[in-house]
């Protein structure tokens, strides 16, 4: 579909039925799986950089989706049910953003409201309101390229202790815990950049994709992660990373 050679992110919507692919064509393109057709695409929405760069899909919602603008530093939200994207959030992040996900509505900071989380090149992440408006900050100070929250419901394992974390991953890999802090904990990948953090859709696994190809398996524990190997290796970089349902 010459789309190869130039995408930079690529997702499946949340009822599995299209996948969408950035390019550096500045474009979002929308494909139909079961015919392999591209149904529409969206042209000067995306990011145009040849490095990896953010695009998510509601789990909620399957035609709302988001991806990183065209200077990086910003967001283009779409309702796959329109012609023309539905909105721009121009200059969100000083720097290029390099993850974004849809964050579930029961986290403090978000209050019933549809949410965003964007993190930066420089270790900063967003909490946003689909039209723009922050809603809360964190800063882990270090370089970042990846960021996930646990995929409960906020604080709904609290019973049996397990605290709801947003996990932010790149030269170092921090975890954020509302109304505790940064902490980091996870030490077994060395000096290996990770580009991607996801967890399994029940929480109790995390994986991460790092530098030279390499997939490592984490356990989540109440107060740690526990490292339980490597997965398999790649023998070039990971380009892109997702999760099966359980």
């Amino acid at each position: 579909m010459s789309l190869a050679r130039n995408i930079n992110a690529v997702r499946f919507t949340g009822d599995g039925t299209r996948i969408l692919a950035t390019t550096t064509a500045r474009r979002l393109a929308v494909i139909d799986i079961e015919h392999g057709e591209q149904l529409m695409s969206y042209d000067n929405c995306a990011f145009n950089g040849r490095d990896r760069t953010g695009l998510a899909v509601d789990p909620i919602c399957p035609n709302m989706a988001v991806c990183c603008c065209v200077n990086g530093k910003g967001l283009t939200l779409f309702d796959l049910r329109m012609p023309l994207p539905l909105d721009f959030i121009y200059d969100l992040h000083q720097n290029i953003i390099r993850d974004v996900t849809f964050l579930n509505n029961s986290w403090p900071w978000v209050k019933g409201q549809n949410a965003l989380m964007s993190v930066s090149t420089d270790g900063l992440c967003k909490v946003t309101t689909l039209d723009g408006r922050n809603l809360h900050s964190i800063d882990v100070k270090h370089s970042c390229s990846t960021v996930t929250p646990t995929p409960e419901l906020y604080g709904s394992a609290a019973d049996e202790g397990f605290s709801s974390v947003v996990m932010l991953g790149g030269d170092v890999v921090s975890a954020y815990v509302p109304d505790v802090g940064v902490k980091k904990p996870l030490r077994t990948h060395g000096e290996t950049f990770i580009w991607k953090l996801r967890y399994t859709s029940n929480g109790s696994t995390l994986y991460t994709a790092c530098d030279k190809g390499v997939v490592r398996r984490y356990r989540r524990y109440p107060d740690h992660h526990e490292y339980l190997g490597d997965v398999y290796t790649h023998r070039n970089d990971i380009e892109g990373y997702g999760h099966l349902p359980l």
